[in-house]
């Protein structure tokens, strides 16, 4: 519906991807004037459910063929371990998909990437993923405002025995991006992606623009 017929969050959420839309499209990175916000519905169809769509947006399939697909690339021992953790909890939902993860690391392999940074690090899955796909000499910046749950993601990550990838930040994102842009070289990470806040996602993908090379990677959630 109109943004006067929906909720006021789903409205801020509406002209905040409006406002990112134009962003967009001022530097020619989206060119199709159809492009639109992804509501009602899409924003939160994730996985399996986006799978068996029939809008013409994703490919429509089976379960049977949906298994096959994750399991050509089945994920490792420890991120099976973060998801089946993070289903036990309120708001489980939020972790990536499986089939994402696995996209993160083809991207992170094509890219040659050794600096990443995610914002939104909720249990960890992603950025576990992520560390896993880096070199040995990569590092991931991992973003989170809520202390109890990053230490939950620190300690899988430990398990994981790739703590010594990541450098968790805890804090208000748009402030803790804020103070890395100012510590850090323009353009000096290879792969971004943002999933947090998403009335503040405007000012972390400008932050990204300034932390990300020319040819890297801005992935947002």
């Amino acid at each position: 519906g109109s943004p006067s017929s929906s909720s006021s969050s789903n409205s801020s959420s509406v002209v905040a991807w409006s406002r990112l839309e134009n962003k967009l499209r001022d530097r020619r990175i989206i060119r199709d004037r159809k492009f639109r916000y992804p509501w009602p519905g899409v924003a939160h169809c994730t996985g399996k459910e986006a799978a068996k769509r029939s809008d013409g947006k994703y490919t429509k399939m089976s379960d049977v063929l949906y298994e096959y697909m994750l399991n050509l690339m089945p994920v490792s021992q420890e991120l099976s371990e973060v998801s089946e953790y993070t289903r036990t909890i309120p708001a489980g939902h939020m972790q990536s998909s499986p089939e994402q993860i696995k996209l993160f690391a083809l991207l992170i392999k094509v890219l040659g990437a050794k600096r990443a940074i995610e914002v939104g690090v909720f249990t960890g899955y992603s950025a576990l993923g992520i560390a896993q796909a880096l070199p040995e000499d990569g590092i991931l910046y991992a973003l989170e405002r809520d202390e109890k749950i990053l230490e939950v993601a620190k300690a899988f990550w430990i398990k994981a025995g790739v703590s010594h990838k990541i450098r968790a930040i805890q804090g208000d994102a748009v402030e803790e991006m804020k103070a890395i842009v100012a510590e850090e070289e323009e353009g000096s990470f290879d792969f971004a992606f943002i999933d947090a806040n998403k009335r503040a996602q405007l000012s972390y993908y400008e932050q990204c623009l300034s932390l990300v090379r020319r040819g890297g990677i801005i992935v947002i959630d």
